[in-house]
């Protein structure tokens, strides 16, 4: 089983398709994964260190 640190979902605010599914955020959040959403949180840069940091930065909260 996959089991991964950090989802990030690239998805527009107000979409008329109703992404991200509430049961795909919920399969997430039950995984323990960090959900990071373009929608509610803006820009999102991720940034890996040498030695295998992760650093994120959002422009929204």
């Amino acid at each position: 089983m996959i089991k991964p640190r950090i989802a990030l979902i690239g998805v527009g605010k107000n979409n008329n398709f109703g992404h991200p599914n509430e049961n795909v955020l919920k399969r997430i959040e039950e995984s323990g994964s960090k959900i990071y959403r373009t929608d509610e949180m803006g820009e999102i840069t991720i940034r890996v260190t040498n030695r295998g940091k992760i650093r994120i930065e959002k422009f929204l909260e």
